[in-house]
């Protein structure tokens, strides 16, 4: 499985030599704090396309390409759920769309009586139903260097 990742020129020279590291300093990603709750780590966060580095100009991100063997366990990447219109609430551990008519195809049969998802679900039973929404993906272990390159 091809996905990508961003990072910063200052942190290439590790990666490249140590490979991506859980429970390391945000370094481009913002507003995914709350989250780490739910996943119990702070996750490596990919996407499956080279998404756009024009919002990260001042940063000067790199961009990596991370091919993980199929038996690495990936799963969803909450914040960019937000990104789609949904609301969290760290109490009832639930996430939810104002309007469940905005709640994105994939994941609407999943909705219970209240409109509103576990997060614990969406991490566990519908995480590929979220992948495949949001396009991007987190991961809870360590990427080994050997399946890490610089693409230019």
């Amino acid at each position: 499985m091809i996905f990508y990742h961003r990072t910063t020129k200052e942190r290439l020279t590790s990666i490249l030599k140590e490979g991506l590291k859980i429970n390391q300093e945000s370094h481009l990603t913002l507003g995914s704090e709350w989250s780490f709750y739910f996943y119990e780590a702070r996750p490596i966060f990919l996407g499956m396309t080279k998404y756009s580095l024009e919002n990260y100009k001042e940063s000067s991100p790199i961009l990596l390409e991370i091919n993980l063997p199929e038996d690495f366990e990936i799963t969803s990447d909450l914040p960019s759920l937000v990104d789609f219109g949904a609301y969290y609430d760290m109490d009832s551990g639930c996430m939810w769309w104002k309007n469940v008519d905005d709640t994105p195809d994939l994941l609407k049969d999943f909705l219970d009586e209240n409109g509103s998802i576990s997060i614990r679900d969406l991490i566990v039973f519908y995480r590929n139903e979220s992948i495949h929404t949001t396009k991007t993906a987190c991961v809870l272990q360590n990427i080994p260097s050997r399946y890490i390159k610089k693409i230019d």
